[in-house]
């Protein structure tokens, strides 16, 4: 199965978090990986900014720059933003929600789709795509829950 990944998943395969073990083995669960153009993008910011001192930088972008090779990208082009626009305005998400929705959207049926942004949930269903992981996030943000889907 197709597995598309958003940043907030993405983000957690080089920088080590409550979630990271759940991302990488969902991750292994599937043997093609998918990501958006624009995700390429927001995790070498994240990146630099995670980053204690260019050394650490240096790190993890050469890793980072390592595994994107084994991942397929979707083009952010004017039919993806469109769509990412429609999604944005439906759900009331962000611009980058948007587009990682209607990329991974275009991908066809049996895609699952690994966020761990709660806020995408709904709408990531709502489109056809399965979730790999569920967080709950409680009333504190620094309280969040989460389980692999099977």
């Amino acid at each position: 199965m197709i597995l598309a990944v958003d940043t907030s998943a993405l983000l957690f395969r080089y920088a080590a978090g409550r979630h990271s073990d759940l991302v990488l083995r969902a991750m292994k669960r599937h043997d093609t990986w998918v990501i958006s153009e624009l995700a390429i993008t927001e995790l070498h910011v994240a990146l630099h900014r995670l980053a204690m001192n260019p050394q650490q930088h240096d790190l993890l972008s050469a890793s980072a720059r390592r595994d994107l090779e084994c991942f397929y990208t979707v083009p952010v082009d004017s039919r993806c933003l469109v769509e990412a626009a429609e999604i944005a305005e439906n759900y009331q998400l962000t611009t980058s929600h948007g587009i990682h929705l209607a990329a991974a959207s275009r991908l066809g049926q049996d895609v699952g789709y690994l966020t761990l942004a709660d806020a995408q949930f709904g709408p990531a269903e709502d489109i056809g795509l399965e979730l790999a992981i569920r967080t709950r996030s409680e009333r504190s943000p620094d309280r969040t829950a989460a389980t692999l889907t099977p």
